[in-house]
């Protein structure tokens, strides 16, 4: 019975260790960064190396992915709603950036190297900002990001993928004043009603006052 109860207690100590050593492993979130919905990728062999270990702050973890019946081996991360993507890197296990892609409007995202940089994955995939299930139009043009709602790391060799994490840094999308946020884009906002810079509904005018579509502030609205 002794023998037992210590071998019990030998294996709570154990357990405990592991826990503790995973905790110690698990990152702080970054600066803009912004809080993935899920992730998917063409095929990951092994249920304990899927898409989403890349993206659950836990550096003890880790993506594994590969073409499966395609020529591309492709991982995505999915948003919860439209932004403006700024960087997306690449942590290895101790914790440091390893790849760094910076986005602009009018391009895929484009490797800059950052922190412990990695040539050979600058080398082999491409990052790429796509809007699957939110609409892009009618937005403030920008400098510095891309509009999307899911972010696309893939190699066309149809080479493997490891990610211990990814990290995607951007801003919500926002409309200009005069305009509201909806899933098919900004929209202006209609007679009688006004909005501000970032605004997801159109404030209507006070009871009497009169303002024309796409109005920008309180101050349009008049008496007719």
């Amino acid at each position: 019975m002794k023998e037992f109860s210590f071998c019990w207690i030998r294996e709570l100590a154990l357990i405990f260790c592991l826990v503790n050593l995973s905790g110690a492993y698990k990152r702080a979130r970054v600066s803009d960064e912004i809080v993935p919905e899920s992730a998917t990728a063409s095929f990951s062999p092994n249920f304990y190396y899927g898409p989403r270990y890349a993206i659950d702050l836990q550096m003890t973890t880790y993506s594994y992915t590969t073409r499966g019946y395609g020529s591309t081996t492709w991982l995505k991360i999915h948003l919860d709603g439209l932004y403006c993507v700024k960087q997306v890197t690449e942590y290895a296990n101790t914790g440091y950036p390893w790849t760094v892609w910076t986005c602009n409007s009018d391009s895929d995202c484009n490797c800059s190297g950052g922190g412990y940089y990695s040539t050979s994955s600058c080398n082999t995939t491409t990052v790429s900002i796509h809007t699957e299930d939110y609409k892009k139009s009618n937005l403030p043009d920008v400098r510095g990001c891309k509009y999307g709602d899911t972010v696309m790391l893939s190699k066309s060799s149809g080479a493997d993928m490891v990610f211990f994490e990814l990290v995607v840094t951007g801003n919500r999308a926002e409309c200009s004043a005069g305009n509201y946020m909806t899933g098919s884009g900004c929209r202006k906002c209609a007679a009688n009603t006004y909005s501000t810079d970032g605004a997801s509904t159109c404030t209507p005018c006070p009871s009497g006052k009169f303002s024309p579509i796409g109005s920008t502030s309180s101050s349009s609205c008049k008496n007719e």
